[in-house]
């Protein structure tokens, strides 16, 4: 996980040194979940995030309200089909929400209030592993008792351990196994 703040003391050398190691990570198959907020709180997400997913985050809407689950697209709402929702009805967006300044190489998963992408993925292949793309890291600590904050992270923790291709089943196997 990569919880981004507004600043650093980190030298050029170190943020370089961060980036490298974050994208040796992602290219050896393991999954990111990165986390970003509004303006100017998305400093380490934005250095990673133009390699990863060809774009970046920025911007500073209100969030405050609840998603529901419905269509990816649709404003206030999350895809109800994607396993990072399994068992949610309704998600906190949080407090305050970035976005994406392009959709890059990412699909979107939930679209906030305001009507811009909050929550987006990319899936793994063989050159990577999954990357979960969170605008409003508000959310793990304002509203985190309500509204399905806790099993949100904690679904998108295994999905992005992509157990599926690392044992070889198909997604929709691997959920309909008993």
């Amino acid at each position: 996980m990569i919880i981004s703040n507004s600043g650093t003391t980190l030298s050029e050398n170190n943020k370089q040194q961060f980036k490298s190691a974050v994208l040796d990570f992602h290219r050896s198959g393991r999954g990111l979940f990165i986390y970003g907020d509004n303006d100017p709180f998305h400093l380490q997400a934005n250095w990673v995030l133009p390699d990863i997913v060809e774009t970046t985050i920025a911007g500073c809407t209100d969030g405050q309200r609840v998603l529901s689950y419905g269509k990816a697209n649709t404003p206030g709402e999350f895809d109800a089909d994607h396993l990072i929702f399994s068992g949610i009805n309704y998600l906190y967006e949080g407090h305050t929400i970035c976005y994406p300044q392009s959709d890059g190489k990412l699909t979107h998963l939930a679209t906030s209030s305001d009507g811009k992408p909050c929550i987006s993925f990319m899936d793994s292949t063989p050159q990577h592993g999954r990357v979960i793309l969170d605008n409003g890291f508000t959310k793990l600590y304002m509203q985190w008792d309500s509204a399905g904050q806790s099993r949100y992270v904690v679904n998108g923790t295994v999905y992005l351990v992509d157990i599926e291709r690392r044992f070889g089943g198909s997604e929709k196997q691997l959920t309909n196994k008993k």
